[in-house]
């Protein structure tokens, strides 16, 4: 295990795939890296771990001030990325792209020697976790790429994915592993090809990106998005929550559906329901009780809701839980 603190930032780059050559296979199956990078009071901690056929990277950190760190890609490869807390900018020397990922985002990214930089904006606890593979390492994530027109710069591609709760849950566990160092590069490796799985299965329910809206329009519906995530108990409405985001009402659920193929009110409906499943299958909580955390005063009109989702009701789902 290698361990490396720089503090010269005239000689700090980001070079994840250095020296590698995915699509060869040349991981050193378990090995892994750690580097520190430290720029006046911020501090950002770059994690890698390499197996036979995928890389994963962690950024934890605390930003003080926003700090700019070159990229730069030597190769062609794809990768997930996933951002728990943080915001991240990425932009191109080439060519006028600009690209944020704020808390709660996930992307595809498709890399092909990209010249630019990242800009992290201040927070006390960044996370972002990243899964990079080769390209033709599966075809649906080609089939993908190939039929997508969302914003590209040259050599970097990005296109945003329904970030569901199980894909959270799964970054939740990579970021923070519940087993001991004995066994960690095996629950990694594990979870990341369980999160490779889910990402899939995410961006084939959801339409291929609408090139006909721009960054800031898309980056208008990842706020709203955030926005209904964190006030599923009592979510805005629409005209309000059309304002909150610098937009008008019928703009923000024409871009919202083209982005997520959803309204924000089913898109509201879908994630209680997922923050239900979770509970009625990871605790002992009366179903009443979940109900009304979630905004559902009326038990039978919350049972019928999820019914209409899973095809089981709470209660048996719960029943079935405790005979397994």
């Amino acid at each position: 295990m290698k361990k490396h603190t720089s503090h010269d930032t005239e000689n700090i780059c980001l070079e994840i795939d250095k020296q590698q050559c995915l699509s060869n296979g040349v991981f050193n199956k378990g090995s892994e890296n750690h580097q520190t990078i430290q720029i006046e009071k911020s501090v950002l901690n770059i994690s890698t771990y390499l197996f036979s056929e995928i890389q994963i990277v962690f950024l934890e950190g605390c930003i003080h001030q926003e700090i700019k760190i070159p990229i730069r890609d030597n190769r062609e490869y794809l990768s997930l990325a996933f951002v728990k807390d943080g915001t991240v900018t990425t932009k191109s020397n080439l060519c006028n792209y600009e690209s944020t990922s704020s808390p709660g985002s996930a992307n595809l990214c498709c890399h092909c020697s990209f010249d630019g930089a990242a800009y992290f904006a201040p927070t006390e606890n960044l996370q972002i976790v990243s899964i990079c593979f080769p390209k033709k390492y599966l075809i649906e994530f080609d089939t993908i790429i190939e039929n997508c027109n969302a914003n590209q710069a040259k050599g970097y591609m990005n296109i945003p994915m329904t970030n569901n709760l199980p894909m959270q849950k799964c970054v939740d566990m990579l970021l923070n592993p519940p087993v001991t160092e004995m066994i960690k590069q095996v629950f990694l490796q594990g979870k990341a090809y369980e999160l490779i799985s889910l990402s899939i299965q995410s961006m084939f329910s959801q339409p291929i990106p609408d090139s006909n809206i721009n960054e800031r329009e898309r980056h208008r519906v990842y706020k709203a998005r955030d926005i209904l995530e964190n006030s599923l108990l009592n979510p805005p409405k629409l005209p309000t929550l059309a304002r909150l985001v610098g937009t008008n009402d019928f703009k923000l659920k024409k871009d919202f559906k083209s982005v997520f193929n959803t309204s924000p009110y089913a898109y509201v409906i879908k994630c209680r329901m997922e923050k239900a499943y979770h509970s009625i299958i990871n605790s002992d909580m009366p179903i009443t009780t979940i109900a009304q955390n979630l905004g559902y005063n009326n038990a039978s009109h919350f049972s019928s809701t999820f019914f209409k989702h899973y095809g089981v009701k709470p209660r048996d789902l719960k029943h079935l839980r405790k005979q397994g």
